[in-house]
């Protein structure tokens, strides 16, 4: 038996603009050194709002799976009601990147990977005319679990790196992103 499989791990990468603009967000600032138990705990207003979404949630659930409950239908709303309502109905605008060639299982693709991010970031703000700001550039990059721990792990690699650049410095923060779930329906 000489003919084998093989297999191929690329990696594949999307830049997805948010629809929700940071800018106009307030910035809140809290005493960093005792900080306070509400900041982490929901208030009044937002437990009312969370347990109402529960209900059209579960209701939702209830008429799709319980026959007996389908004239709850026509009285659940179609779309909660949010403060973000109207961004959020707008379509995302998803850009993909090149395929990697490389593959995020070890910290040596991992690094290969950065490495073809930042030639690209650099790349394009200099085509656009916004090479200033490559020194304070910070941009996001995720992964599911795994990917983020080794992206995070292949950075710290570098961390003694002389410039920003080769220490992946414009790679923050690095997130977890939810991408399996949403296929997985």
């Amino acid at each position: 038996m000489n003919n084998k499989n093989k297999d191929y791990h690329f990696f594949a990468t999307n830049f997805v603009l948010n629809r929700i603009s940071t800018e106009r967000q307030p910035i809140v600032h809290h005493d960093s050194h005792e900080p306070s138990l509400e900041i982490f705990l929901p208030n009044e207003t937002e437990t009312l709002v969370y347990t109402n979404s529960l209900k059209i949630l579960l209701g939702r659930i209830l008429v799709e799976y319980m026959p007996g409950f389908q004239w709850m239908k026509k009285v659940l709303p179609d779309h909660i009601d949010h403060p973000h309502k109207e961004e959020m109905n707008r379509k995302s605008v998803v850009h993909m990147l090149p395929l990697s060639l490389n593959n995020e299982c070890s910290y040596d693709g991992c690094v290969r990977i950065m490495d073809e991010y930042i030639e690209m970031i650099n790349r394009w703000y200099r085509k656009a005319g916004r090479a200033a700001e490559l020194d304070t550039l910070q941009i996001p990059v995720g992964g599911d679990q795994l990917t983020r721990v080794r992206f995070q792990g292949a950075k710290t690699l570098r961390a003694g790196a002389h410039t920003k650049q080769e220490r992946f410095d414009q790679l923050y923060p690095m997130v977890i992103e939810l991408f399996h779930t949403l296929q997985d329906f």
